[in-house]
């Protein structure tokens, strides 16, 4: 194998920045047998995800490379892989940078699942089956337990690396040795201080190149863009870095944004749970993630104690619904068993399960970036999968209050900071305001890709609202200048009247259409204002009621208008008008409209928009018995109902082999994807095993004879679901399971869905 020297002149490079050197590296390799070998035999893949050969062919020639895949994209095969190969050739070990326990421990178990040797590096003793360096162990011990038990990866938390002395001095014996093949940053955001995610112990890293300058970096991360890789890459001290940019276009995800009702948002919530578990014709995995622990607790001056933390209301609120809900926190028992986990974003992370259905955002998202892998833990297998967030305006307004909470003037650099989170929280705006764009463009736009078709332009792709809605198929940029500079005439009006209550956004918009209410008796010397915008049209209709709203919106998103947000002494928060920052002499407005109506296109398949279009649905329980006998869309050789009674056995056999094993994740014995490859090839021998997405060598001499006999006895009817109840976990404080089936559920029916029209938010 080449040295990092050698690869470095054998090889062309990216200079300092952002661009995507993919295509230099999906050539021929003297190491692509063994790459094809382990991933077969070790993870039990067929072939490679989109960019995974290209990263792991740029690591091994020894350079430092930074990784952008979508979540689920498979960018742990990315350091896994090369690792093993590093170590069953040269006996080297990588060392994986991750910010979580949890993400350590979900990794760990995995990787012995797969017969792959590691270590835990951190503070704690050790765990039953786990190998553990604390600081107690002695010196030549903790380097016998890292480079002496055939050791392929050291997990070790960003916090262990850059502060243990022990740690440090194993790792330059370890590349004194030549036994340090190379460090894995995981979620490398983390890094970047204008990343969403920024972590102050990630910022020590940059030392490592310093220390052992000499051993390349892998950074990887789904949540990038161009500037924060540039700033990670630079952070980090990364040199000659290859870059390899995954597409973060995650097709199979239905995006849609659902305005936010507080007397219904639960019953809003239990319609998405009824819909998904028709969709799946069984109990669909998800999660509802809250943008606080604490209803109120989102000022650091205010101490509430009577209120319920949010994400524990909503889990006792859809629980009085019928739902399998629970509040993930730290204190977390494994033995707890749900269907739906209620989070915090603070927790998202550290979930980690490829068979989740959907994700639900009860409030707002603080950032794209977060949203995007958020989001992204819907569908991580690939099957098609909901993300939808509800959204109420005010949560803007709070979140704007807790980003200034604390922030002076004085303090340049806070202010700085709170000015650029601002920036990212009115992008989450203008995404949830959108009423005409295909919501996946806007996502890559916000990364800088432009080449993601529509939904509409690609039937692959579940469609998101807009492009399953009468939403226009295309839309166009239109000059609004002159109704944004008589709002602005407004703004700066109310300004120089001196008024003790200055404007809110539903004051001027009922002020620029002519409003009666009795609420303007304020603002007398406004008046001349009324009905400013009277002339003003958008997509050929007046700017009245709710789309003048979304306009006014659209001048905060744009920045042309700024909106002073406010806690009240009741504490509520409000925010008052002033001319933003993108105001200049030859300032014009541009805002996008539909050009046409069009129809929502058919599709060769139901696609997740089809249960959101019915009027009703029924419980999966008692579905249509008819639909049993129609042929199985897996294998046309049996039908429907043989193809849900297989899923069922081989479901209730991984939770088994999960007990037996002593396991936290179901789905570390085995995925979704082995279970779809069962159905399709009926192996009845540890041979027509093989090949089998995610049945590697170790798992079939594992669980391989249990899992024909669980097919034989289905196909022979010598198996009932009656008689194998199976249980799901909630994760726990040392672990990350999240949502996994279960198999008792009571079904609320006869709901109306005429509501679910709403989903394409009409900007209310």
């Amino acid at each position: 194998m080449m040295t990092a020297t050698e690869a470095s002149t054998a090889f062309p490079y990216s200079p300092p920045g952002h661009g995507d050197n993919s295509v230099e590296w999906n050539g021929s390799f003297q190491w692509d047998l063994s790459v094809e070998e382990i991933n077969s035999r070790v993870f039990g893949n067929c072939d490679f995800r989109p960019q995974q050969r290209e990263a792991i062919n740029a690591a091994l020639s020894g350079r430092d490379v930074f990784v952008t895949m979508p979540t689920g994209g498979g960018k742990s095969l990315v350091f896994q892989l090369p690792a093993v190969l590093n170590h069953e050739t040269e006996g080297q070990v990588t060392v994986v940078v991750m910010p979580l326990v949890s993400l350590i421990s979900d990794q760990e178990e995995q990787m012995r699942e797969l017969g792959i040797s590691v270590t835990v590096l951190k503070g704690g003793g050790p765990r039953d089956q786990q190998q553990s360096l604390n600081d107690s162990v002695v010196h030549d011990d903790a380097y016998s337990l890292v480079a002496g038990a055939e050791v392929s990866l050291v997990f070790i938390t960003p916090e262990k690396l850059a502060e243990s002395t022990r740690v440090a001095n194993i790792l330059k014996r370890l590349r004194k040795n030549g036994q340090l093949a190379r460090f894995i940053i995981d979620e490398a955001h983390c890094v970047s201080q204008w990343g969403h995610d920024f972590r102050s112990s990630y910022l020590k890293l940059k030392n490592l190149k310093a220390a052992f300058d000499n051993v390349p970096i892998t950074a990887l991360t789904a949540t990038a863009t161009p500037g924060i890789a540039q700033d990670v890459q630079a952070q980090l001290r990364m040199t000659e870095t290859v870059f390899i940019k995954g597409g973060i276009n995650r097709a199979n995800l239905s995006y849609r944004v659902m305005k936010k009702s507080r007397s219904k948002v639960m019953n809003d919530i239990l319609r998405l749970i009824k819909l998904m578990d028709t969709e799946v014709q069984g109990k669909a995995s998800g999660i509802v993630y809250c943008v606080l622990r604490s209803a109120r607790r989102w000022a650091a001056d205010r101490v509430h104690t009577g209120t319920k933390a949010e994400c524990e209301t909503i889990a006792e609120g859809l629980r009085k619904l019928g739902i399998s809900a629970g509040f993930y926190h730290g204190s977390m028992e494994t033995d707890d068993r749900t269907d739906v986990i209620v989070a915090t974003i603070a927790f998202g992370m550290g979930i980690n399960k490829p068979d989740v259905r959907y994700v639900i955002h009860y409030g707002l998202s603080k950032t794209m970036e977060g949203y995007y892998q958020e989001s992204g833990r819907a569908g991580r297998d690939g099957y098609p999968s909901l993300a939808v967030l509800f959204y109420d305006y005010q949560d803007k307004v709070k979140q704007d209050v807790m980003i200034r909470t604390n922030v002076t003037s004085r303090n340049l650099a806070a202010a700085d900071q709170a000015e650029k989170k601002i920036d990212s929280l009115l992008s989450m705006v203008e995404y949830c305001e959108n009423r005409s764009i295909c919501r996946r463009k806007l996502i890559a736009k916000h990364f800088n890709i432009i080449d993601v078709p529509t939904c509409r332009e690609d039937e692959g792709q579940e469609p998101c609202d807009i492009c399953s809605s009468n939403a226009s198929e295309a839309w166009e940029l239109t000059d609004q200048t002159a109704a944004a500079r008589k709002v602005l005439e407004v703004v700066r009006a109310a300004q120089g009247g001196g008024l003790k209550k200055p404007l809110g956004l539903n004051t001027l918009k009922d002020i620029c259409i002519g409003s009666k209410s009795k609420n303007l008796s304020a603002y007398p010397h406004l008046t001349v204002y009324s009905n400013c915008l009277r002339n003003a049209k958008i997509c050929s209709a007046p700017l009245t009621g709710d789309l003048a709203l979304t306009f006014l919106r659209r001048m905060v998103t744009q920045r042309w208008l700024h909106e002073r947000c406010e806690r009240m002494e009741q504490g509520n928060c409000v925010g008052y008008l002033e001319p933003g920052r993108n105001i200049t002499g030859n300032f014009t407005a541009y805002v996008p409209q539909k050009k046409k109506p069009a129809e929502p296109q058919g599709s060769k398949r139901q696609r997740l928009s089809y249960y959101f279009d019915k009027q009703t649905v029924q419980s999966p329980s008692n579905g249509n018995q008819n639909d049993w006998s129609k042929p199985s869309t897996i294998n046309p050789h049996i039908n429907f109902g043989l193809e849900t009674k297989l899923r069922e056995a081989l479901r209730a056999l991984r939770e088994t082999l999960r007990e037996e094993h002593n396991l936290a994740r179901a789905y570390t014995v085995f995925n979704e994807n082995t279970i779809i490859g069962c159905i399709q090839r009926l192996p009845q021998s540890i041979k027509d095993l093989e090949g089998i997405p995610g049945l590697g060598a170790q798992r079939m001499k594992k669980y391989g004879e249990r899992i024909v006999t669980r097919v034989a006895d289905v196909l022979n009817d010598r198996w009932s679901a009656s008689d194998h109840k199976t249980s799901v976990a909630m994760p726990s404080s040392s672990s990350s399971s999240a949502v996994e089936m279960t198999e008792e559920y009571e079904m609320l029916n006869g709901m109306d869905e005429a509501t679910l029209r709403e989903f394409a938010f009409d900007g209310g």
